[in-house]
């Protein structure tokens, strides 16, 4: 992602002012670290139900993730906590420049709220300008799987875009 803004960056048609990124679950997770770890790249950024601190979500998680994420990052907590942590948006928040957009479900068994809400909370003791979009009823991604729900998803990110891009 970060390789691909930087491309468009030279292009001369593109207005690098206007480059965002965007993404959902593993894709929202990745928006994240892409905005703490290299905030000087996007301009604004869009994070649907996003994974943003692997050591509460571990403890979070049933067995079948627990054993997703001691494969994706080689082991439990107890011997990478270094790793985990490293790995979580949330360690790096204080790095972040750029407006963000959160979008998340409230029953949410893969991206849980709790960790989002903590994320989103460290936003707003910097001040750092941020929308957090809630769905009360919706799970991880179920606002994706049917159009009615998913149109009005859409339509308020784009209005997002449209009011923190220049």
């Amino acid at each position: 992602m970060v390789f691909g803004a930087e491309w468009l960056r030279a292009q001369p048609e593109i207005d690098e002012s206007k480059i965002a990124i965007m993404g959902a679950s593993y894709g929202g997770y990745m928006t994240l670290m892409a905005l703490t770890k290299k905030p000087e790249v996007f301009a604004t950024g869009v994070s649907l139900v996003p994974v943003v601190d692997w050591l509460e979500l571990y403890e979070l998680s049933d067995s079948f993730f627990r054993s997703f994420v001691n494969t994706l990052l080689g082991g439990p907590p107890s011997e990478k906590e270094e790793l985990y942590r490293g790995r979580s948006p949330i360690t790096h928040v204080v790095n972040m420049k750029a407006p963000v957009m959160i979008m998340a479900g409230q029953k949410d068994s893969r991206c849980p709220i709790q960790p989002i809400e903590k994320f989103v909370k460290n936003l707003n003791e910097m001040d750092h300008p941020h929308e957090l979009a809630l769905e009360e009823k919706t799970g991880h991604l179920s606002a994706f799987m049917k159009w009615e729900q998913s149109i009005p998803l859409l339509t308020s990110i784009l209005n997002y875009l449209k009011k923190v891009l220049p």
